[in-house]
């Protein structure tokens, strides 16, 4: 096995981004520990997937499901910082419940967790892009932000780099299509190359970048 597939395999690309999060959740300011709870949440899907490949060579049950609670995660995440107005409270709850009974149904229809869910992941993607779009688009026309880089900004553009990301792999990885197994390499080697190269780094600077309650812990000024 080489290092990249090795580092990809056990999630070692969190690390640095789960070690800052721990470091400074205390002194994190309330509206922004639900990135980190966010973080978390990655590194924990990421030690079942670890566990179930070890016991059933297989880690698509925790793969599929948390491309759901990644999504309602950051749902949330967006909610606590007020960009889902409340007139679209209704709208949100109505995608909520039909992206879930999406994946309910594409999970019967497979007939297994422990085979990939393609068509839910890619709603779910799609909607995650346009929601962080607009999010980017509040935090830099409506609360006049002073650096176009600033945490939400940066965990915005994280989710979209990986959304689109997510749809690359459900349209390539789809079983429903032939593809050999030499070009399903070659599609996810990209996919690897980013997720530890560049998804992880901007984790890892959301991380840095978000405000603290005191200056004293790590941080990496506006």
């Amino acid at each position: 096995m080489d290092y990249l597939a090795f580092i990809d395999k056990y999630g070692l690309y969190l690390i640095p981004a789960l070690v800052v999060a721990i470091i400074n959740y205390k002194n994190t300011a309330q509206s922004y520990k639900p990135i980190l709870w966010y973080i978390f949440f990655l590194g924990f899907s990421q030690l079942v997937e670890i566990i179930l490949l070890e016991i059933y060579r297989n880690n698509l049950p925790a793969y599929n499901i948390s491309s759901l609670v990644v999504f309602l995660l950051f749902l949330y995440i967006l909610n606590s910082w007020g960009y889902l107005n409340k007139k679209n409270r209704k709208l949100i709850v109505a995608l909520i419940i039909v992206s879930t009974i999406l994946f309910i149904v594409e999970v019967i229809y497979k007939g297994s967790l422990f085979i990939e869910i393609n068509y839910s992941k890619a709603l779910y993607s799609f909607l995650s892009i346009l929601f962080a779009l607009n999010a980017i688009n509040q935090t830099l026309f409506k609360d006049s932000s002073l650096s176009i880089l600033n945490a939400k900004n940066l965990f915005c553009i994280t989710i979209i780099i990986e959304s689109v990301f997510w749809i690359y792999l459900a349209i390539f990885l789809n079983t429903s299509f032939n593809f050999t197994s030499d070009f399903l390499e070659a599609i996810y080697l990209v996919y690897r190359y980013c997720k530890i190269f560049v998804i992880s780094s901007l984790y890892f600077f959301t991380c840095l970048k978000i405000p603290k309650l005191n200056s004293n812990f790590i941080t990496f000024n506006n």
